[in-house]
């Protein structure tokens, strides 16, 4: 792993962590949270109720930090790997961004549903990745699950509480 490819892992970790511990700390550590030792499928947090049914929903975590130029345009833009993309129920896409100099993530983050994301991006032509692309403030296709970040442990709990039925 070449260190570039180590530091971008690292960022990636780090963002993912801050998410999962939003959602603890929003939710009164009703939620909680796991992360994978190996990210072979694509998997950076498993959410969860404490004490709960054992039902879980799985989230790849797309983290971009403010040193990126699209980011610094306004435009949040995320590649998935085709090749280890799975679509299914209780499978989502956090799309977040990390603000270096605030040391914090920024308050607009996406929630997408796998299949949502799928059903979207079919028409891609690329062979090898998929690609997400959207503005903080803009009308597009990613409107819907455009959300605040102190929003994002409530969407989490209901949820989870949809995946239990």
């Amino acid at each position: 792993m070449s260190e570039q490819d180590s530091l971008s892992s690292l960022k990636g970790k780090v963002v993912a962590t801050l998410i999962g511990i939003t959602c603890a700390e929003g939710s009164d550590g009703q939620i909680n949270f796991a992360s994978p030792f190996v990210d072979d499928e694509g998997i950076d947090l498993i959410f969860f109720r404490r004490g709960g049914t054992g039902k879980a929903i799985l989230a790849q975590v797309k983290g971009r930090t403010t040193e990126s130029k699209l980011l610094k345009r306004g435009i949040f833009r995320a590649q998935v790997r085709r090749a280890s993309f799975k679509p299914r129920d209780g499978y989502y896409f956090i799309f977040a961004a990390f603000d270096k100099l605030e040391k914090k993530l920024r308050d607009t983050l996406w929630l997408v549903p796998s299949k949502d994301f799928e059903r979207r991006l079919r028409g891609q032509k690329n062979k090898k990745v998929l690609v997400f692309q959207s503005r903080f403030d803009s009308e597009d296709m990613w409107k819907e699950f455009r959300i605040s970040l102190k929003d994002i442990s409530q969407r989490v709990d209901e949820i989870l509480t949809d995946v239990r039925r």
